[in-house]
């Protein structure tokens, strides 16, 4: 909606999240009116992609439900053949580009993730900046960490919640109390729905010359057993 493009692509490992995360924004897509010019299947260990990015043509918006390997591998073909299309992933992007792990100097284009939360853009005074803070003084020659970092250091408090909540260590008794816990940690509040999903917030970060920006936040709505995720 933001960004108005003409032609719309989308390039997808052949295994469940790829697949997934297709069949998810081509629903997305369809509520909106939108459609799909040019769709690509890959294994996740391709090496080639000259093939799919001819087949994309002139799509200025590319859906890349990929991993970060060939998510580097991608943007260096999308340059070699003069494609410059807006590019959305989900924390492939941010490991990819964000902090430019694994391509240096210029991109082929822009990059978007579809993330937790921005920890390069952390509120003030917030347990997130706290988090980046705290990473920063341990590893000084480091940048931010990646969402998935922060994730990580919510999960282990959160387990800790659940095991004091349960007075127990015992595996199915801070299980169940995971289940009825909500628990609000540095990168949003998790709480498990139906399907067992705990965090729902996303933040759609933009990745610039000035540093990541947040372009937009949403909730999923609450799963329900037997859902995909």
């Amino acid at each position: 909606e933001e960004l108005k493009p003409t032609r719309i692509a989308q390039i997808h490992t052949n295994e469940t999240y790829g697949l997934n995360s297709s069949a998810a924004f081509e629903a997305a897509l369809k509520e909106l009116g939108g459609t799909i010019d040019s769709s690509q299947q890959i294994a996740p260990t391709a090496t080639d992609l000259t093939p799919q990015v001819l087949a994309m043509g002139d799509a200025d918006f590319l859906a890349a439900w990929i991993f970060p390997n060939t998510l580097g591998l991608l943007d260096r073909q999308l340059q070699q053949n003069g494609r410059s299309p807006a590019v959305i992933s989900t924390g492939s992007a941010e490991l990819a580009f964000g902090f430019g792990t694994l391509v240096a100097g210029e991109t082929a284009g822009d990059y978007y993730a579809s993330i937790g939360c921005n920890t390069g853009a952390a509120e003030p005074g917030s347990e997130l900046e706290q988090v980046v803070t705290s990473y920063q003084q341990a590893y000084p020659d480091a940048a931010v960490p990646f969402s998935q970092a922060v994730n990580v250091w919510d999960g282990i408090h959160l387990a800790a919640s659940a095991a004091e909540q349960a007075g127990s260590l015992d595996h199915e008794q801070v299980n169940s109390a995971i289940g009825s816990l909500r628990y609000e940690g540095a990168c949003g509040v998790y709480e498990a729905d139906g399907a067992h999903v705990l965090g729902h917030e996303v933040n759609i970060v933009h990745f610039t010359p000035d540093g990541p920006q947040t372009v937009a936040t949403y909730q999923n709505p609450p799963l329900s057993s037997g859902d995909d995720a």
